[in-house]
């Protein structure tokens, strides 16, 4: 992973994010924001998640939600936009 990473008390956040997995490559940007850091404990509630991945190619295997895409013949998503709500996910098919 490499990325320019901000962390505080109350969010960590990473831009210019590059991943590389066997399969899948995530550019672009993810944060978790929070009242303090304990939140991690309620992680589905309490954490803000937002995230933009852009030029990316996610494979499915590498996510474990896309089992379900899977079996509609989907494999691959190019670009992912994760909004500030738990579980929120937008995936657009590019």
């Amino acid at each position: 992973m490499v990325a320019d990473a901000k962390l505080t008390p109350h969010e960590m956040s990473f831009d210019n994010l590059e991943i590389k997995t066997n399969n899948s490559v995530i550019r672009d940007y993810f944060s978790m924001k929070y009242e303090d850091f304990n939140d991690m404990n309620d992680f589905i509630t309490k954490i803000r998640m937002q995230a933009r991945f852009e030029n990316a190619e996610i494979d499915s295997d590498d996510i474990a939600f896309l089992p379900l895409l899977q079996k509609h013949g989907i494999r691959k998503l190019r670009s992912v936009v994760l909004q500030e709500a738990p579980l929120m996910i937008f995936l657009e098919m590019k």
